[in-house]
Protein backbone atom coordinates (compact mmCIF):
# COMPACT_ATOMS: atom_id res chain seq x y z
CA UNK A 1 0.00 0.00 0.00
CA UNK A 2 0.85 3.65 -0.67
CA UNK A 3 1.51 5.71 2.46
CA UNK A 4 0.64 9.17 1.08
CA UNK A 5 -0.26 10.36 -2.08
CA UNK A 6 1.35 13.60 -3.85
CA UNK A 7 0.95 15.25 -7.21
CA UNK A 8 1.66 18.83 -7.19
CA UNK A 9 4.73 20.68 -7.03
CA UNK A 10 5.83 20.42 -3.13
CA UNK A 11 6.49 24.44 -2.85
CA UNK A 12 2.72 25.33 -2.91
CA UNK A 13 1.87 24.89 0.75
CA UNK A 14 -1.08 24.23 0.05
CA UNK A 15 0.00 20.43 -1.03
CA UNK A 16 -0.79 17.65 1.65
CA UNK A 17 2.22 15.83 2.28
CA UNK A 18 4.17 18.28 1.01
CA UNK A 19 7.48 19.66 3.61
CA UNK A 20 5.81 22.62 5.55
CA UNK A 21 8.72 24.50 6.43
CA UNK A 22 10.19 26.75 4.06
CA UNK A 23 12.48 25.79 0.69
CA UNK A 24 15.72 26.87 2.53
CA UNK A 25 14.83 24.45 5.48
CA UNK A 26 14.13 21.11 2.98
CA UNK A 27 16.28 18.38 2.76
CA UNK A 28 17.15 16.93 0.32
CA UNK A 29 17.41 12.86 -0.94
CA UNK A 30 16.80 10.35 -3.84
CA UNK A 31 14.42 8.04 -4.43
CA UNK A 32 13.68 4.94 -6.52
CA UNK A 33 11.25 4.64 -8.72
CA UNK A 34 9.44 1.48 -7.95
CA UNK A 35 5.89 1.58 -10.25
CA UNK A 36 5.04 3.88 -13.31
CA UNK A 37 0.92 3.54 -14.00
CA UNK A 38 0.21 5.81 -17.36
CA UNK A 39 -2.33 8.21 -16.49
CA UNK A 40 -2.63 9.66 -20.15
CA UNK A 41 -0.14 10.80 -22.94
CA UNK A 42 0.96 13.58 -20.95
CA UNK A 43 0.89 12.37 -16.88
CA UNK A 44 1.82 9.47 -15.39
CA UNK A 45 1.63 8.07 -11.53
CA UNK A 46 5.00 6.84 -10.25
CA UNK A 47 5.47 5.09 -6.96
CA UNK A 48 8.72 6.02 -4.75
CA UNK A 49 11.25 4.36 -2.65
CA UNK A 50 12.88 6.14 -0.05
CA UNK A 51 15.60 5.87 2.75
CA UNK A 52 16.11 9.42 3.73
CA UNK A 53 19.56 9.91 5.18
CA UNK A 54 18.58 11.02 8.60
CA UNK A 55 15.29 8.59 9.07
CA UNK A 56 12.95 5.67 8.14
CA UNK A 57 12.27 3.87 4.93
CA UNK A 58 9.21 5.47 3.27
CA UNK A 59 7.56 5.24 0.21
CA UNK A 60 4.79 7.35 -1.43
CA UNK A 61 2.66 8.16 -4.78
CA UNK A 62 2.93 11.87 -6.99
CA UNK A 63 2.06 12.32 -10.69
CA UNK A 64 4.60 13.63 -13.01
CA UNK A 65 4.55 14.96 -16.64
CA UNK A 66 5.70 12.24 -19.09
CA UNK A 67 7.65 15.32 -21.15
CA UNK A 68 9.75 18.48 -19.97
CA UNK A 69 9.91 21.63 -22.78
CA UNK A 70 11.79 24.08 -20.52
CA UNK A 71 10.96 27.91 -21.18
CA UNK A 72 12.46 29.92 -24.07
CA UNK A 73 14.65 31.73 -21.44
CA UNK A 74 15.43 29.18 -18.75
CA UNK A 75 18.59 28.35 -17.81
CA UNK A 76 17.43 24.53 -19.03
CA UNK A 77 16.87 26.20 -22.46
CA UNK A 78 19.67 27.62 -22.47
CA UNK A 79 22.26 24.74 -21.60
CA UNK A 80 19.68 22.59 -24.31
CA UNK A 81 20.58 25.25 -26.97
CA UNK A 82 24.51 25.48 -26.40
CA UNK A 83 24.53 21.75 -26.77
CA UNK A 84 22.75 21.64 -30.28
CA UNK A 85 24.77 25.24 -31.27
CA UNK A 86 27.30 22.48 -30.42
CA UNK A 87 26.24 20.16 -32.67
CA UNK A 88 25.23 22.42 -35.77
CA UNK A 89 21.98 21.53 -35.76
CA UNK A 90 19.73 23.48 -37.90
CA UNK A 91 17.04 25.04 -35.78
CA UNK A 92 19.91 24.65 -32.96
CA UNK A 93 17.16 27.52 -30.77
CA UNK A 94 14.39 24.75 -31.30
CA UNK A 95 13.49 24.03 -27.58
CA UNK A 96 13.08 19.90 -27.58
CA UNK A 97 10.95 18.01 -25.17
CA UNK A 98 12.83 15.83 -23.07
CA UNK A 99 11.47 12.54 -21.87
CA UNK A 100 11.09 12.69 -17.88
CA UNK A 101 13.41 10.00 -15.93
CA UNK A 102 10.21 8.28 -14.55
CA UNK A 103 11.15 4.68 -15.90
CA UNK A 104 10.87 1.75 -13.33
CA UNK A 105 14.66 1.79 -11.98
CA UNK A 106 15.75 5.00 -11.97
CA UNK A 107 16.80 7.30 -9.51
CA UNK A 108 14.94 10.84 -8.74
CA UNK A 109 15.67 14.07 -6.25
CA UNK A 110 12.84 14.22 -3.62
CA UNK A 111 12.48 16.80 -1.10
CA UNK A 112 11.70 15.93 2.70
CA UNK A 113 10.83 17.39 6.00
CA UNK A 114 13.57 16.23 8.14
CA UNK A 115 11.13 17.27 11.36
CA UNK A 116 8.43 14.89 9.35
CA UNK A 117 9.64 12.27 7.09
CA UNK A 118 5.38 11.75 6.21
CA UNK A 119 6.09 14.86 4.62
CA UNK A 120 7.86 14.40 1.23
CA UNK A 121 7.35 14.74 -2.29
CA UNK A 122 9.33 14.66 -5.89
CA UNK A 123 11.78 17.49 -6.16
CA UNK A 124 9.93 18.55 -9.84
CA UNK A 125 12.58 21.30 -10.00
CA UNK A 126 15.51 18.94 -9.42
CA UNK A 127 13.66 16.09 -11.53
CA UNK A 128 13.63 18.85 -14.76
CA UNK A 129 17.41 19.46 -14.30
CA UNK A 130 18.08 15.81 -14.09
CA UNK A 131 15.88 15.00 -17.37
CA UNK A 132 17.82 17.68 -19.13
CA UNK A 133 21.67 16.26 -17.87
CA UNK A 134 20.13 13.05 -19.45
CA UNK A 135 18.88 14.38 -22.44
CA UNK A 136 22.46 15.97 -23.46
CA UNK A 137 24.86 13.24 -22.07
CA UNK A 138 22.14 10.90 -24.33
CA UNK A 139 22.99 13.06 -27.29
CA UNK A 140 26.68 13.66 -26.88
CA UNK A 141 27.05 9.60 -27.17
CA UNK A 142 24.43 9.27 -30.14
CA UNK A 143 26.87 12.10 -31.98
CA UNK A 144 29.98 10.38 -31.05
CA UNK A 145 28.34 7.13 -31.91
CA UNK A 146 27.69 8.36 -35.18
CA UNK A 147 30.90 10.11 -35.97
CA UNK A 148 32.43 6.76 -35.17
CA UNK A 149 30.34 5.02 -37.50
CA UNK A 150 30.00 7.77 -40.90
CA UNK A 151 32.74 7.18 -43.10
CA UNK A 152 33.65 10.88 -44.80
CA UNK A 153 32.95 10.40 -48.73
CA UNK A 154 35.70 12.28 -49.95
CA UNK A 155 39.92 13.32 -49.08
CA UNK A 156 41.41 12.92 -47.12
CA UNK A 157 41.37 9.27 -48.09
CA UNK A 158 43.90 6.27 -46.39
CA UNK A 159 46.27 5.49 -49.75
CA UNK A 160 48.77 2.56 -49.84
CA UNK A 161 52.43 2.78 -49.40
CA UNK A 162 52.81 1.63 -53.58
CA UNK A 163 50.12 0.80 -56.31
CA UNK A 164 48.88 -2.26 -56.45
CA UNK A 165 48.98 -2.42 -60.14
CA UNK A 166 52.65 -1.41 -61.26
CA UNK A 167 54.42 -1.59 -57.64
CA UNK A 168 55.73 1.92 -57.88
CA UNK A 169 55.71 4.17 -54.63
CA UNK A 170 52.72 6.02 -54.05
CA UNK A 171 53.03 10.28 -52.88
CA UNK A 172 51.10 9.83 -50.18
CA UNK A 173 50.72 13.69 -49.04
CA UNK A 174 49.52 13.98 -52.65
CA UNK A 175 47.17 11.00 -53.29
CA UNK A 176 45.55 11.20 -50.05
CA UNK A 177 44.27 14.69 -50.94
CA UNK A 178 43.52 13.97 -54.69
CA UNK A 179 40.08 13.74 -55.66
CA UNK A 180 40.55 10.94 -57.84
CA UNK A 181 43.90 9.71 -57.09
CA UNK A 182 46.03 8.10 -60.13
CA UNK A 183 49.42 6.31 -60.16
CA UNK A 184 52.44 8.86 -61.69
CA UNK A 185 53.53 5.85 -63.33
CA UNK A 186 51.08 3.84 -64.50
CA UNK A 187 48.26 6.24 -64.41
CA UNK A 188 45.99 3.74 -62.76
CA UNK A 189 43.79 4.42 -60.21
CA UNK A 190 44.90 4.17 -56.86
CA UNK A 191 42.66 2.32 -54.61
CA UNK A 192 41.17 4.60 -51.19
CA UNK A 193 39.60 4.33 -47.96
CA UNK A 194 37.96 6.58 -46.50
CA UNK A 195 38.90 7.85 -43.15
CA UNK A 196 36.40 7.71 -40.40
CA UNK A 197 35.20 11.17 -38.74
Amino acid sequence: MFRHHQDKDPADPSVAGAPSNGPSEMAKTTGLVMEVVRIDATTSRIRVDVDAKDGPHSEFTSEVDNLYQPDVDSPDAQRLTMMREAQQLRHANKIPKVQMPISVGSRIPILYDPRDHKKMAVDFSGMRKQAVSEYIEMEKQNQARHQAEVPVTGPPWAVPDHCPNCGAPVDQAVSSRAADPHCDFCHEPIPVTPLKR
